[in-house]
């Protein structure tokens, strides 16, 4: 694979098993946004190749009991600096103090490794209770916290 998708995919998976270290992770889903000046023709080639590793790491790795990854090639110039958002679903009552501190903890373990990589503001949160469900369709309600955490990451193609 490009280094940009190897890039990507040690930065998310380690996120989402810090998240369910403190419940079940019912689904996660990542979000990257790449400079297209810094997808090589490799890159390019290897997409479905990402998406479907990526989503297989968030469950094998990650935990997550179901996983979906999308890459979006941006055109802007300037190039943009690498995006990307880790979405967990966690069932029931979480503790998000312990996810903030897992989270939190993880990305200064990753950052020794992946150059460039940080949060990109601070973890959200957002708890959906039986009196007012998340209503996912393959599944219907859902019940808990999703975990949103925005990444950034030094690519290639980055000014």
């Amino acid at each position: 694979m490009g280094t940009e998708l190897d890039l990507t995919l040690s930065a998310t998976a380690p996120i989402v098993t810090a998240v369910a270290r403190s419940g079940t992770v019912s689904y996660a889903e990542i979000v990257s946004s790449i400079s297209s000046k810094s997808a090589s023709p490799c890159t390019r080639a290897n997409v479905d190749d990402f998406i479907e590793t990526t989503a297989a790491a968030l469950q094998v790795v990650g935990g997550a009991q179901r996983a979906k990854a999308v890459m979006v090639l941006n055109s802007a110039d300037p190039p943009i600096m690498m995006r990307t958002t880790v979405y967990c679903l966690v069932n029931g009552d979480a503790d998000h103090q312990q996810i903030e501190s897992d989270v939190l903890a993880t990305v200064e373990s990753v950052r020794k490794s992946v150059p460039g990589y940080r949060l990109k503001q601070r973890i959200q949160f957002e708890t959906f209770s039986s009196a007012n469900p998340l209503h996912i369709p393959e599944t219907g309600k859902f019940t808990g916290s999703r975990v949103s955490v925005l990444l950034e990451l030094t690519g290639a193609g980055a000014t």
